[in-house]
């Protein structure tokens, strides 16, 4: 009788080692998923960041300059030079520079433009808008102007040129901005120009500014999921 006892006893023994070990296991299953899903969910959040040329101004006469008439002038030429950062890293196609020159008639609040012989589109969802310029240090601000996917016009940036040599000037992007066209594969903004506006008390003789190198920082993983054969519609 004793033995069937400690036999049965035994058994049950086994048999609960049995159900642990198999709830354990399951357990383990379970957070291996989520480990799994948690990377996935990881791996969907991917960018790819570059930073592409929207123009060098090699060729900067055949950009335009505007300003109010009864303000002044203002000329704008290619002119030999570049900013030292940007001649490091590309010694052999940074040989030029746009410069502007504001002759002013009166003092007041004014403004001048820069503009590109037609509207650039930039591809990829952009974060920011760079450009070098040699500020003559005056309270004078600078500001890029695009369009958005829907064709409406934004202004993006204030910075102020109230510095001496070459400077960095970098603006960014609301995400309010629209970048994404929901009838077509097209992707990014319309970079339409820069604009200075003039400080009233500095609108007197001439003043001369210099731009080299405009860039921007643009995602392009998304684009990377382009069908090449679909018509771009930049015509």
């Amino acid at each position: 009788m004793k033995k069937i006892l400690i036999t049965i006893l035994i058994i049950f023994s086994l048999t609960l080692v049995a159900v642990f070990a198999q709830e354990a296991a399951e357990g383990g299953e379970e957070n291996t998923t989520t480990t799994e899903d948690s990377s996935n969910n990881n791996a969907m959040s991917v960018e790819d960041i570059q930073t592409v040329v929207i123009d060098d101004f090699e060729f900067a006469n055949t950009w335009t300059t505007s300003m109010p008439r009864d303000y002044g002038i203002a000329t704008l030429m290619r002119r030999e030079g570049a900013a030292a950062d940007v001649k490091a890293s590309n010694p052999d196609a940074s040989q030029y520079v746009l410069g502007v020159k504001v002759e002013f008639f009166k003092t007041g609040a004014s403004w001048f433009s820069v503009l590109p012989p037609r509207k650039i589109k930039i591809r990829g969802f952009v974060k920011d808008l760079n450009v070098w310029v040699a500020g003559r240090n005056y309270e004078h601000s600078m500001s890029f102007y695009v369009s958005d996917a829907n064709g409406q016009q934004h202004k993006v940036g204030n910075s102020k040129l109230n510095f001496i040599g070459w400077k960095k000037i970098s603006a960014y992007v609301s995400p309010n901005i629209p970048q994404d066209d929901l009838h077509s594969q097209d992707v990014g903004l319309d970079f339409l120009g820069i604009r200075v506006d003039l400080d009233p008390q500095s609108t007197n003789g001439k003043y001369f500014v210099y731009f080299d190198d405009l860039t921007a920082t643009v995602d392009l993983y998304m684009d990377s999921y382009s069908d090449e054969s679909d018509p771009r519609d930049t015509w």
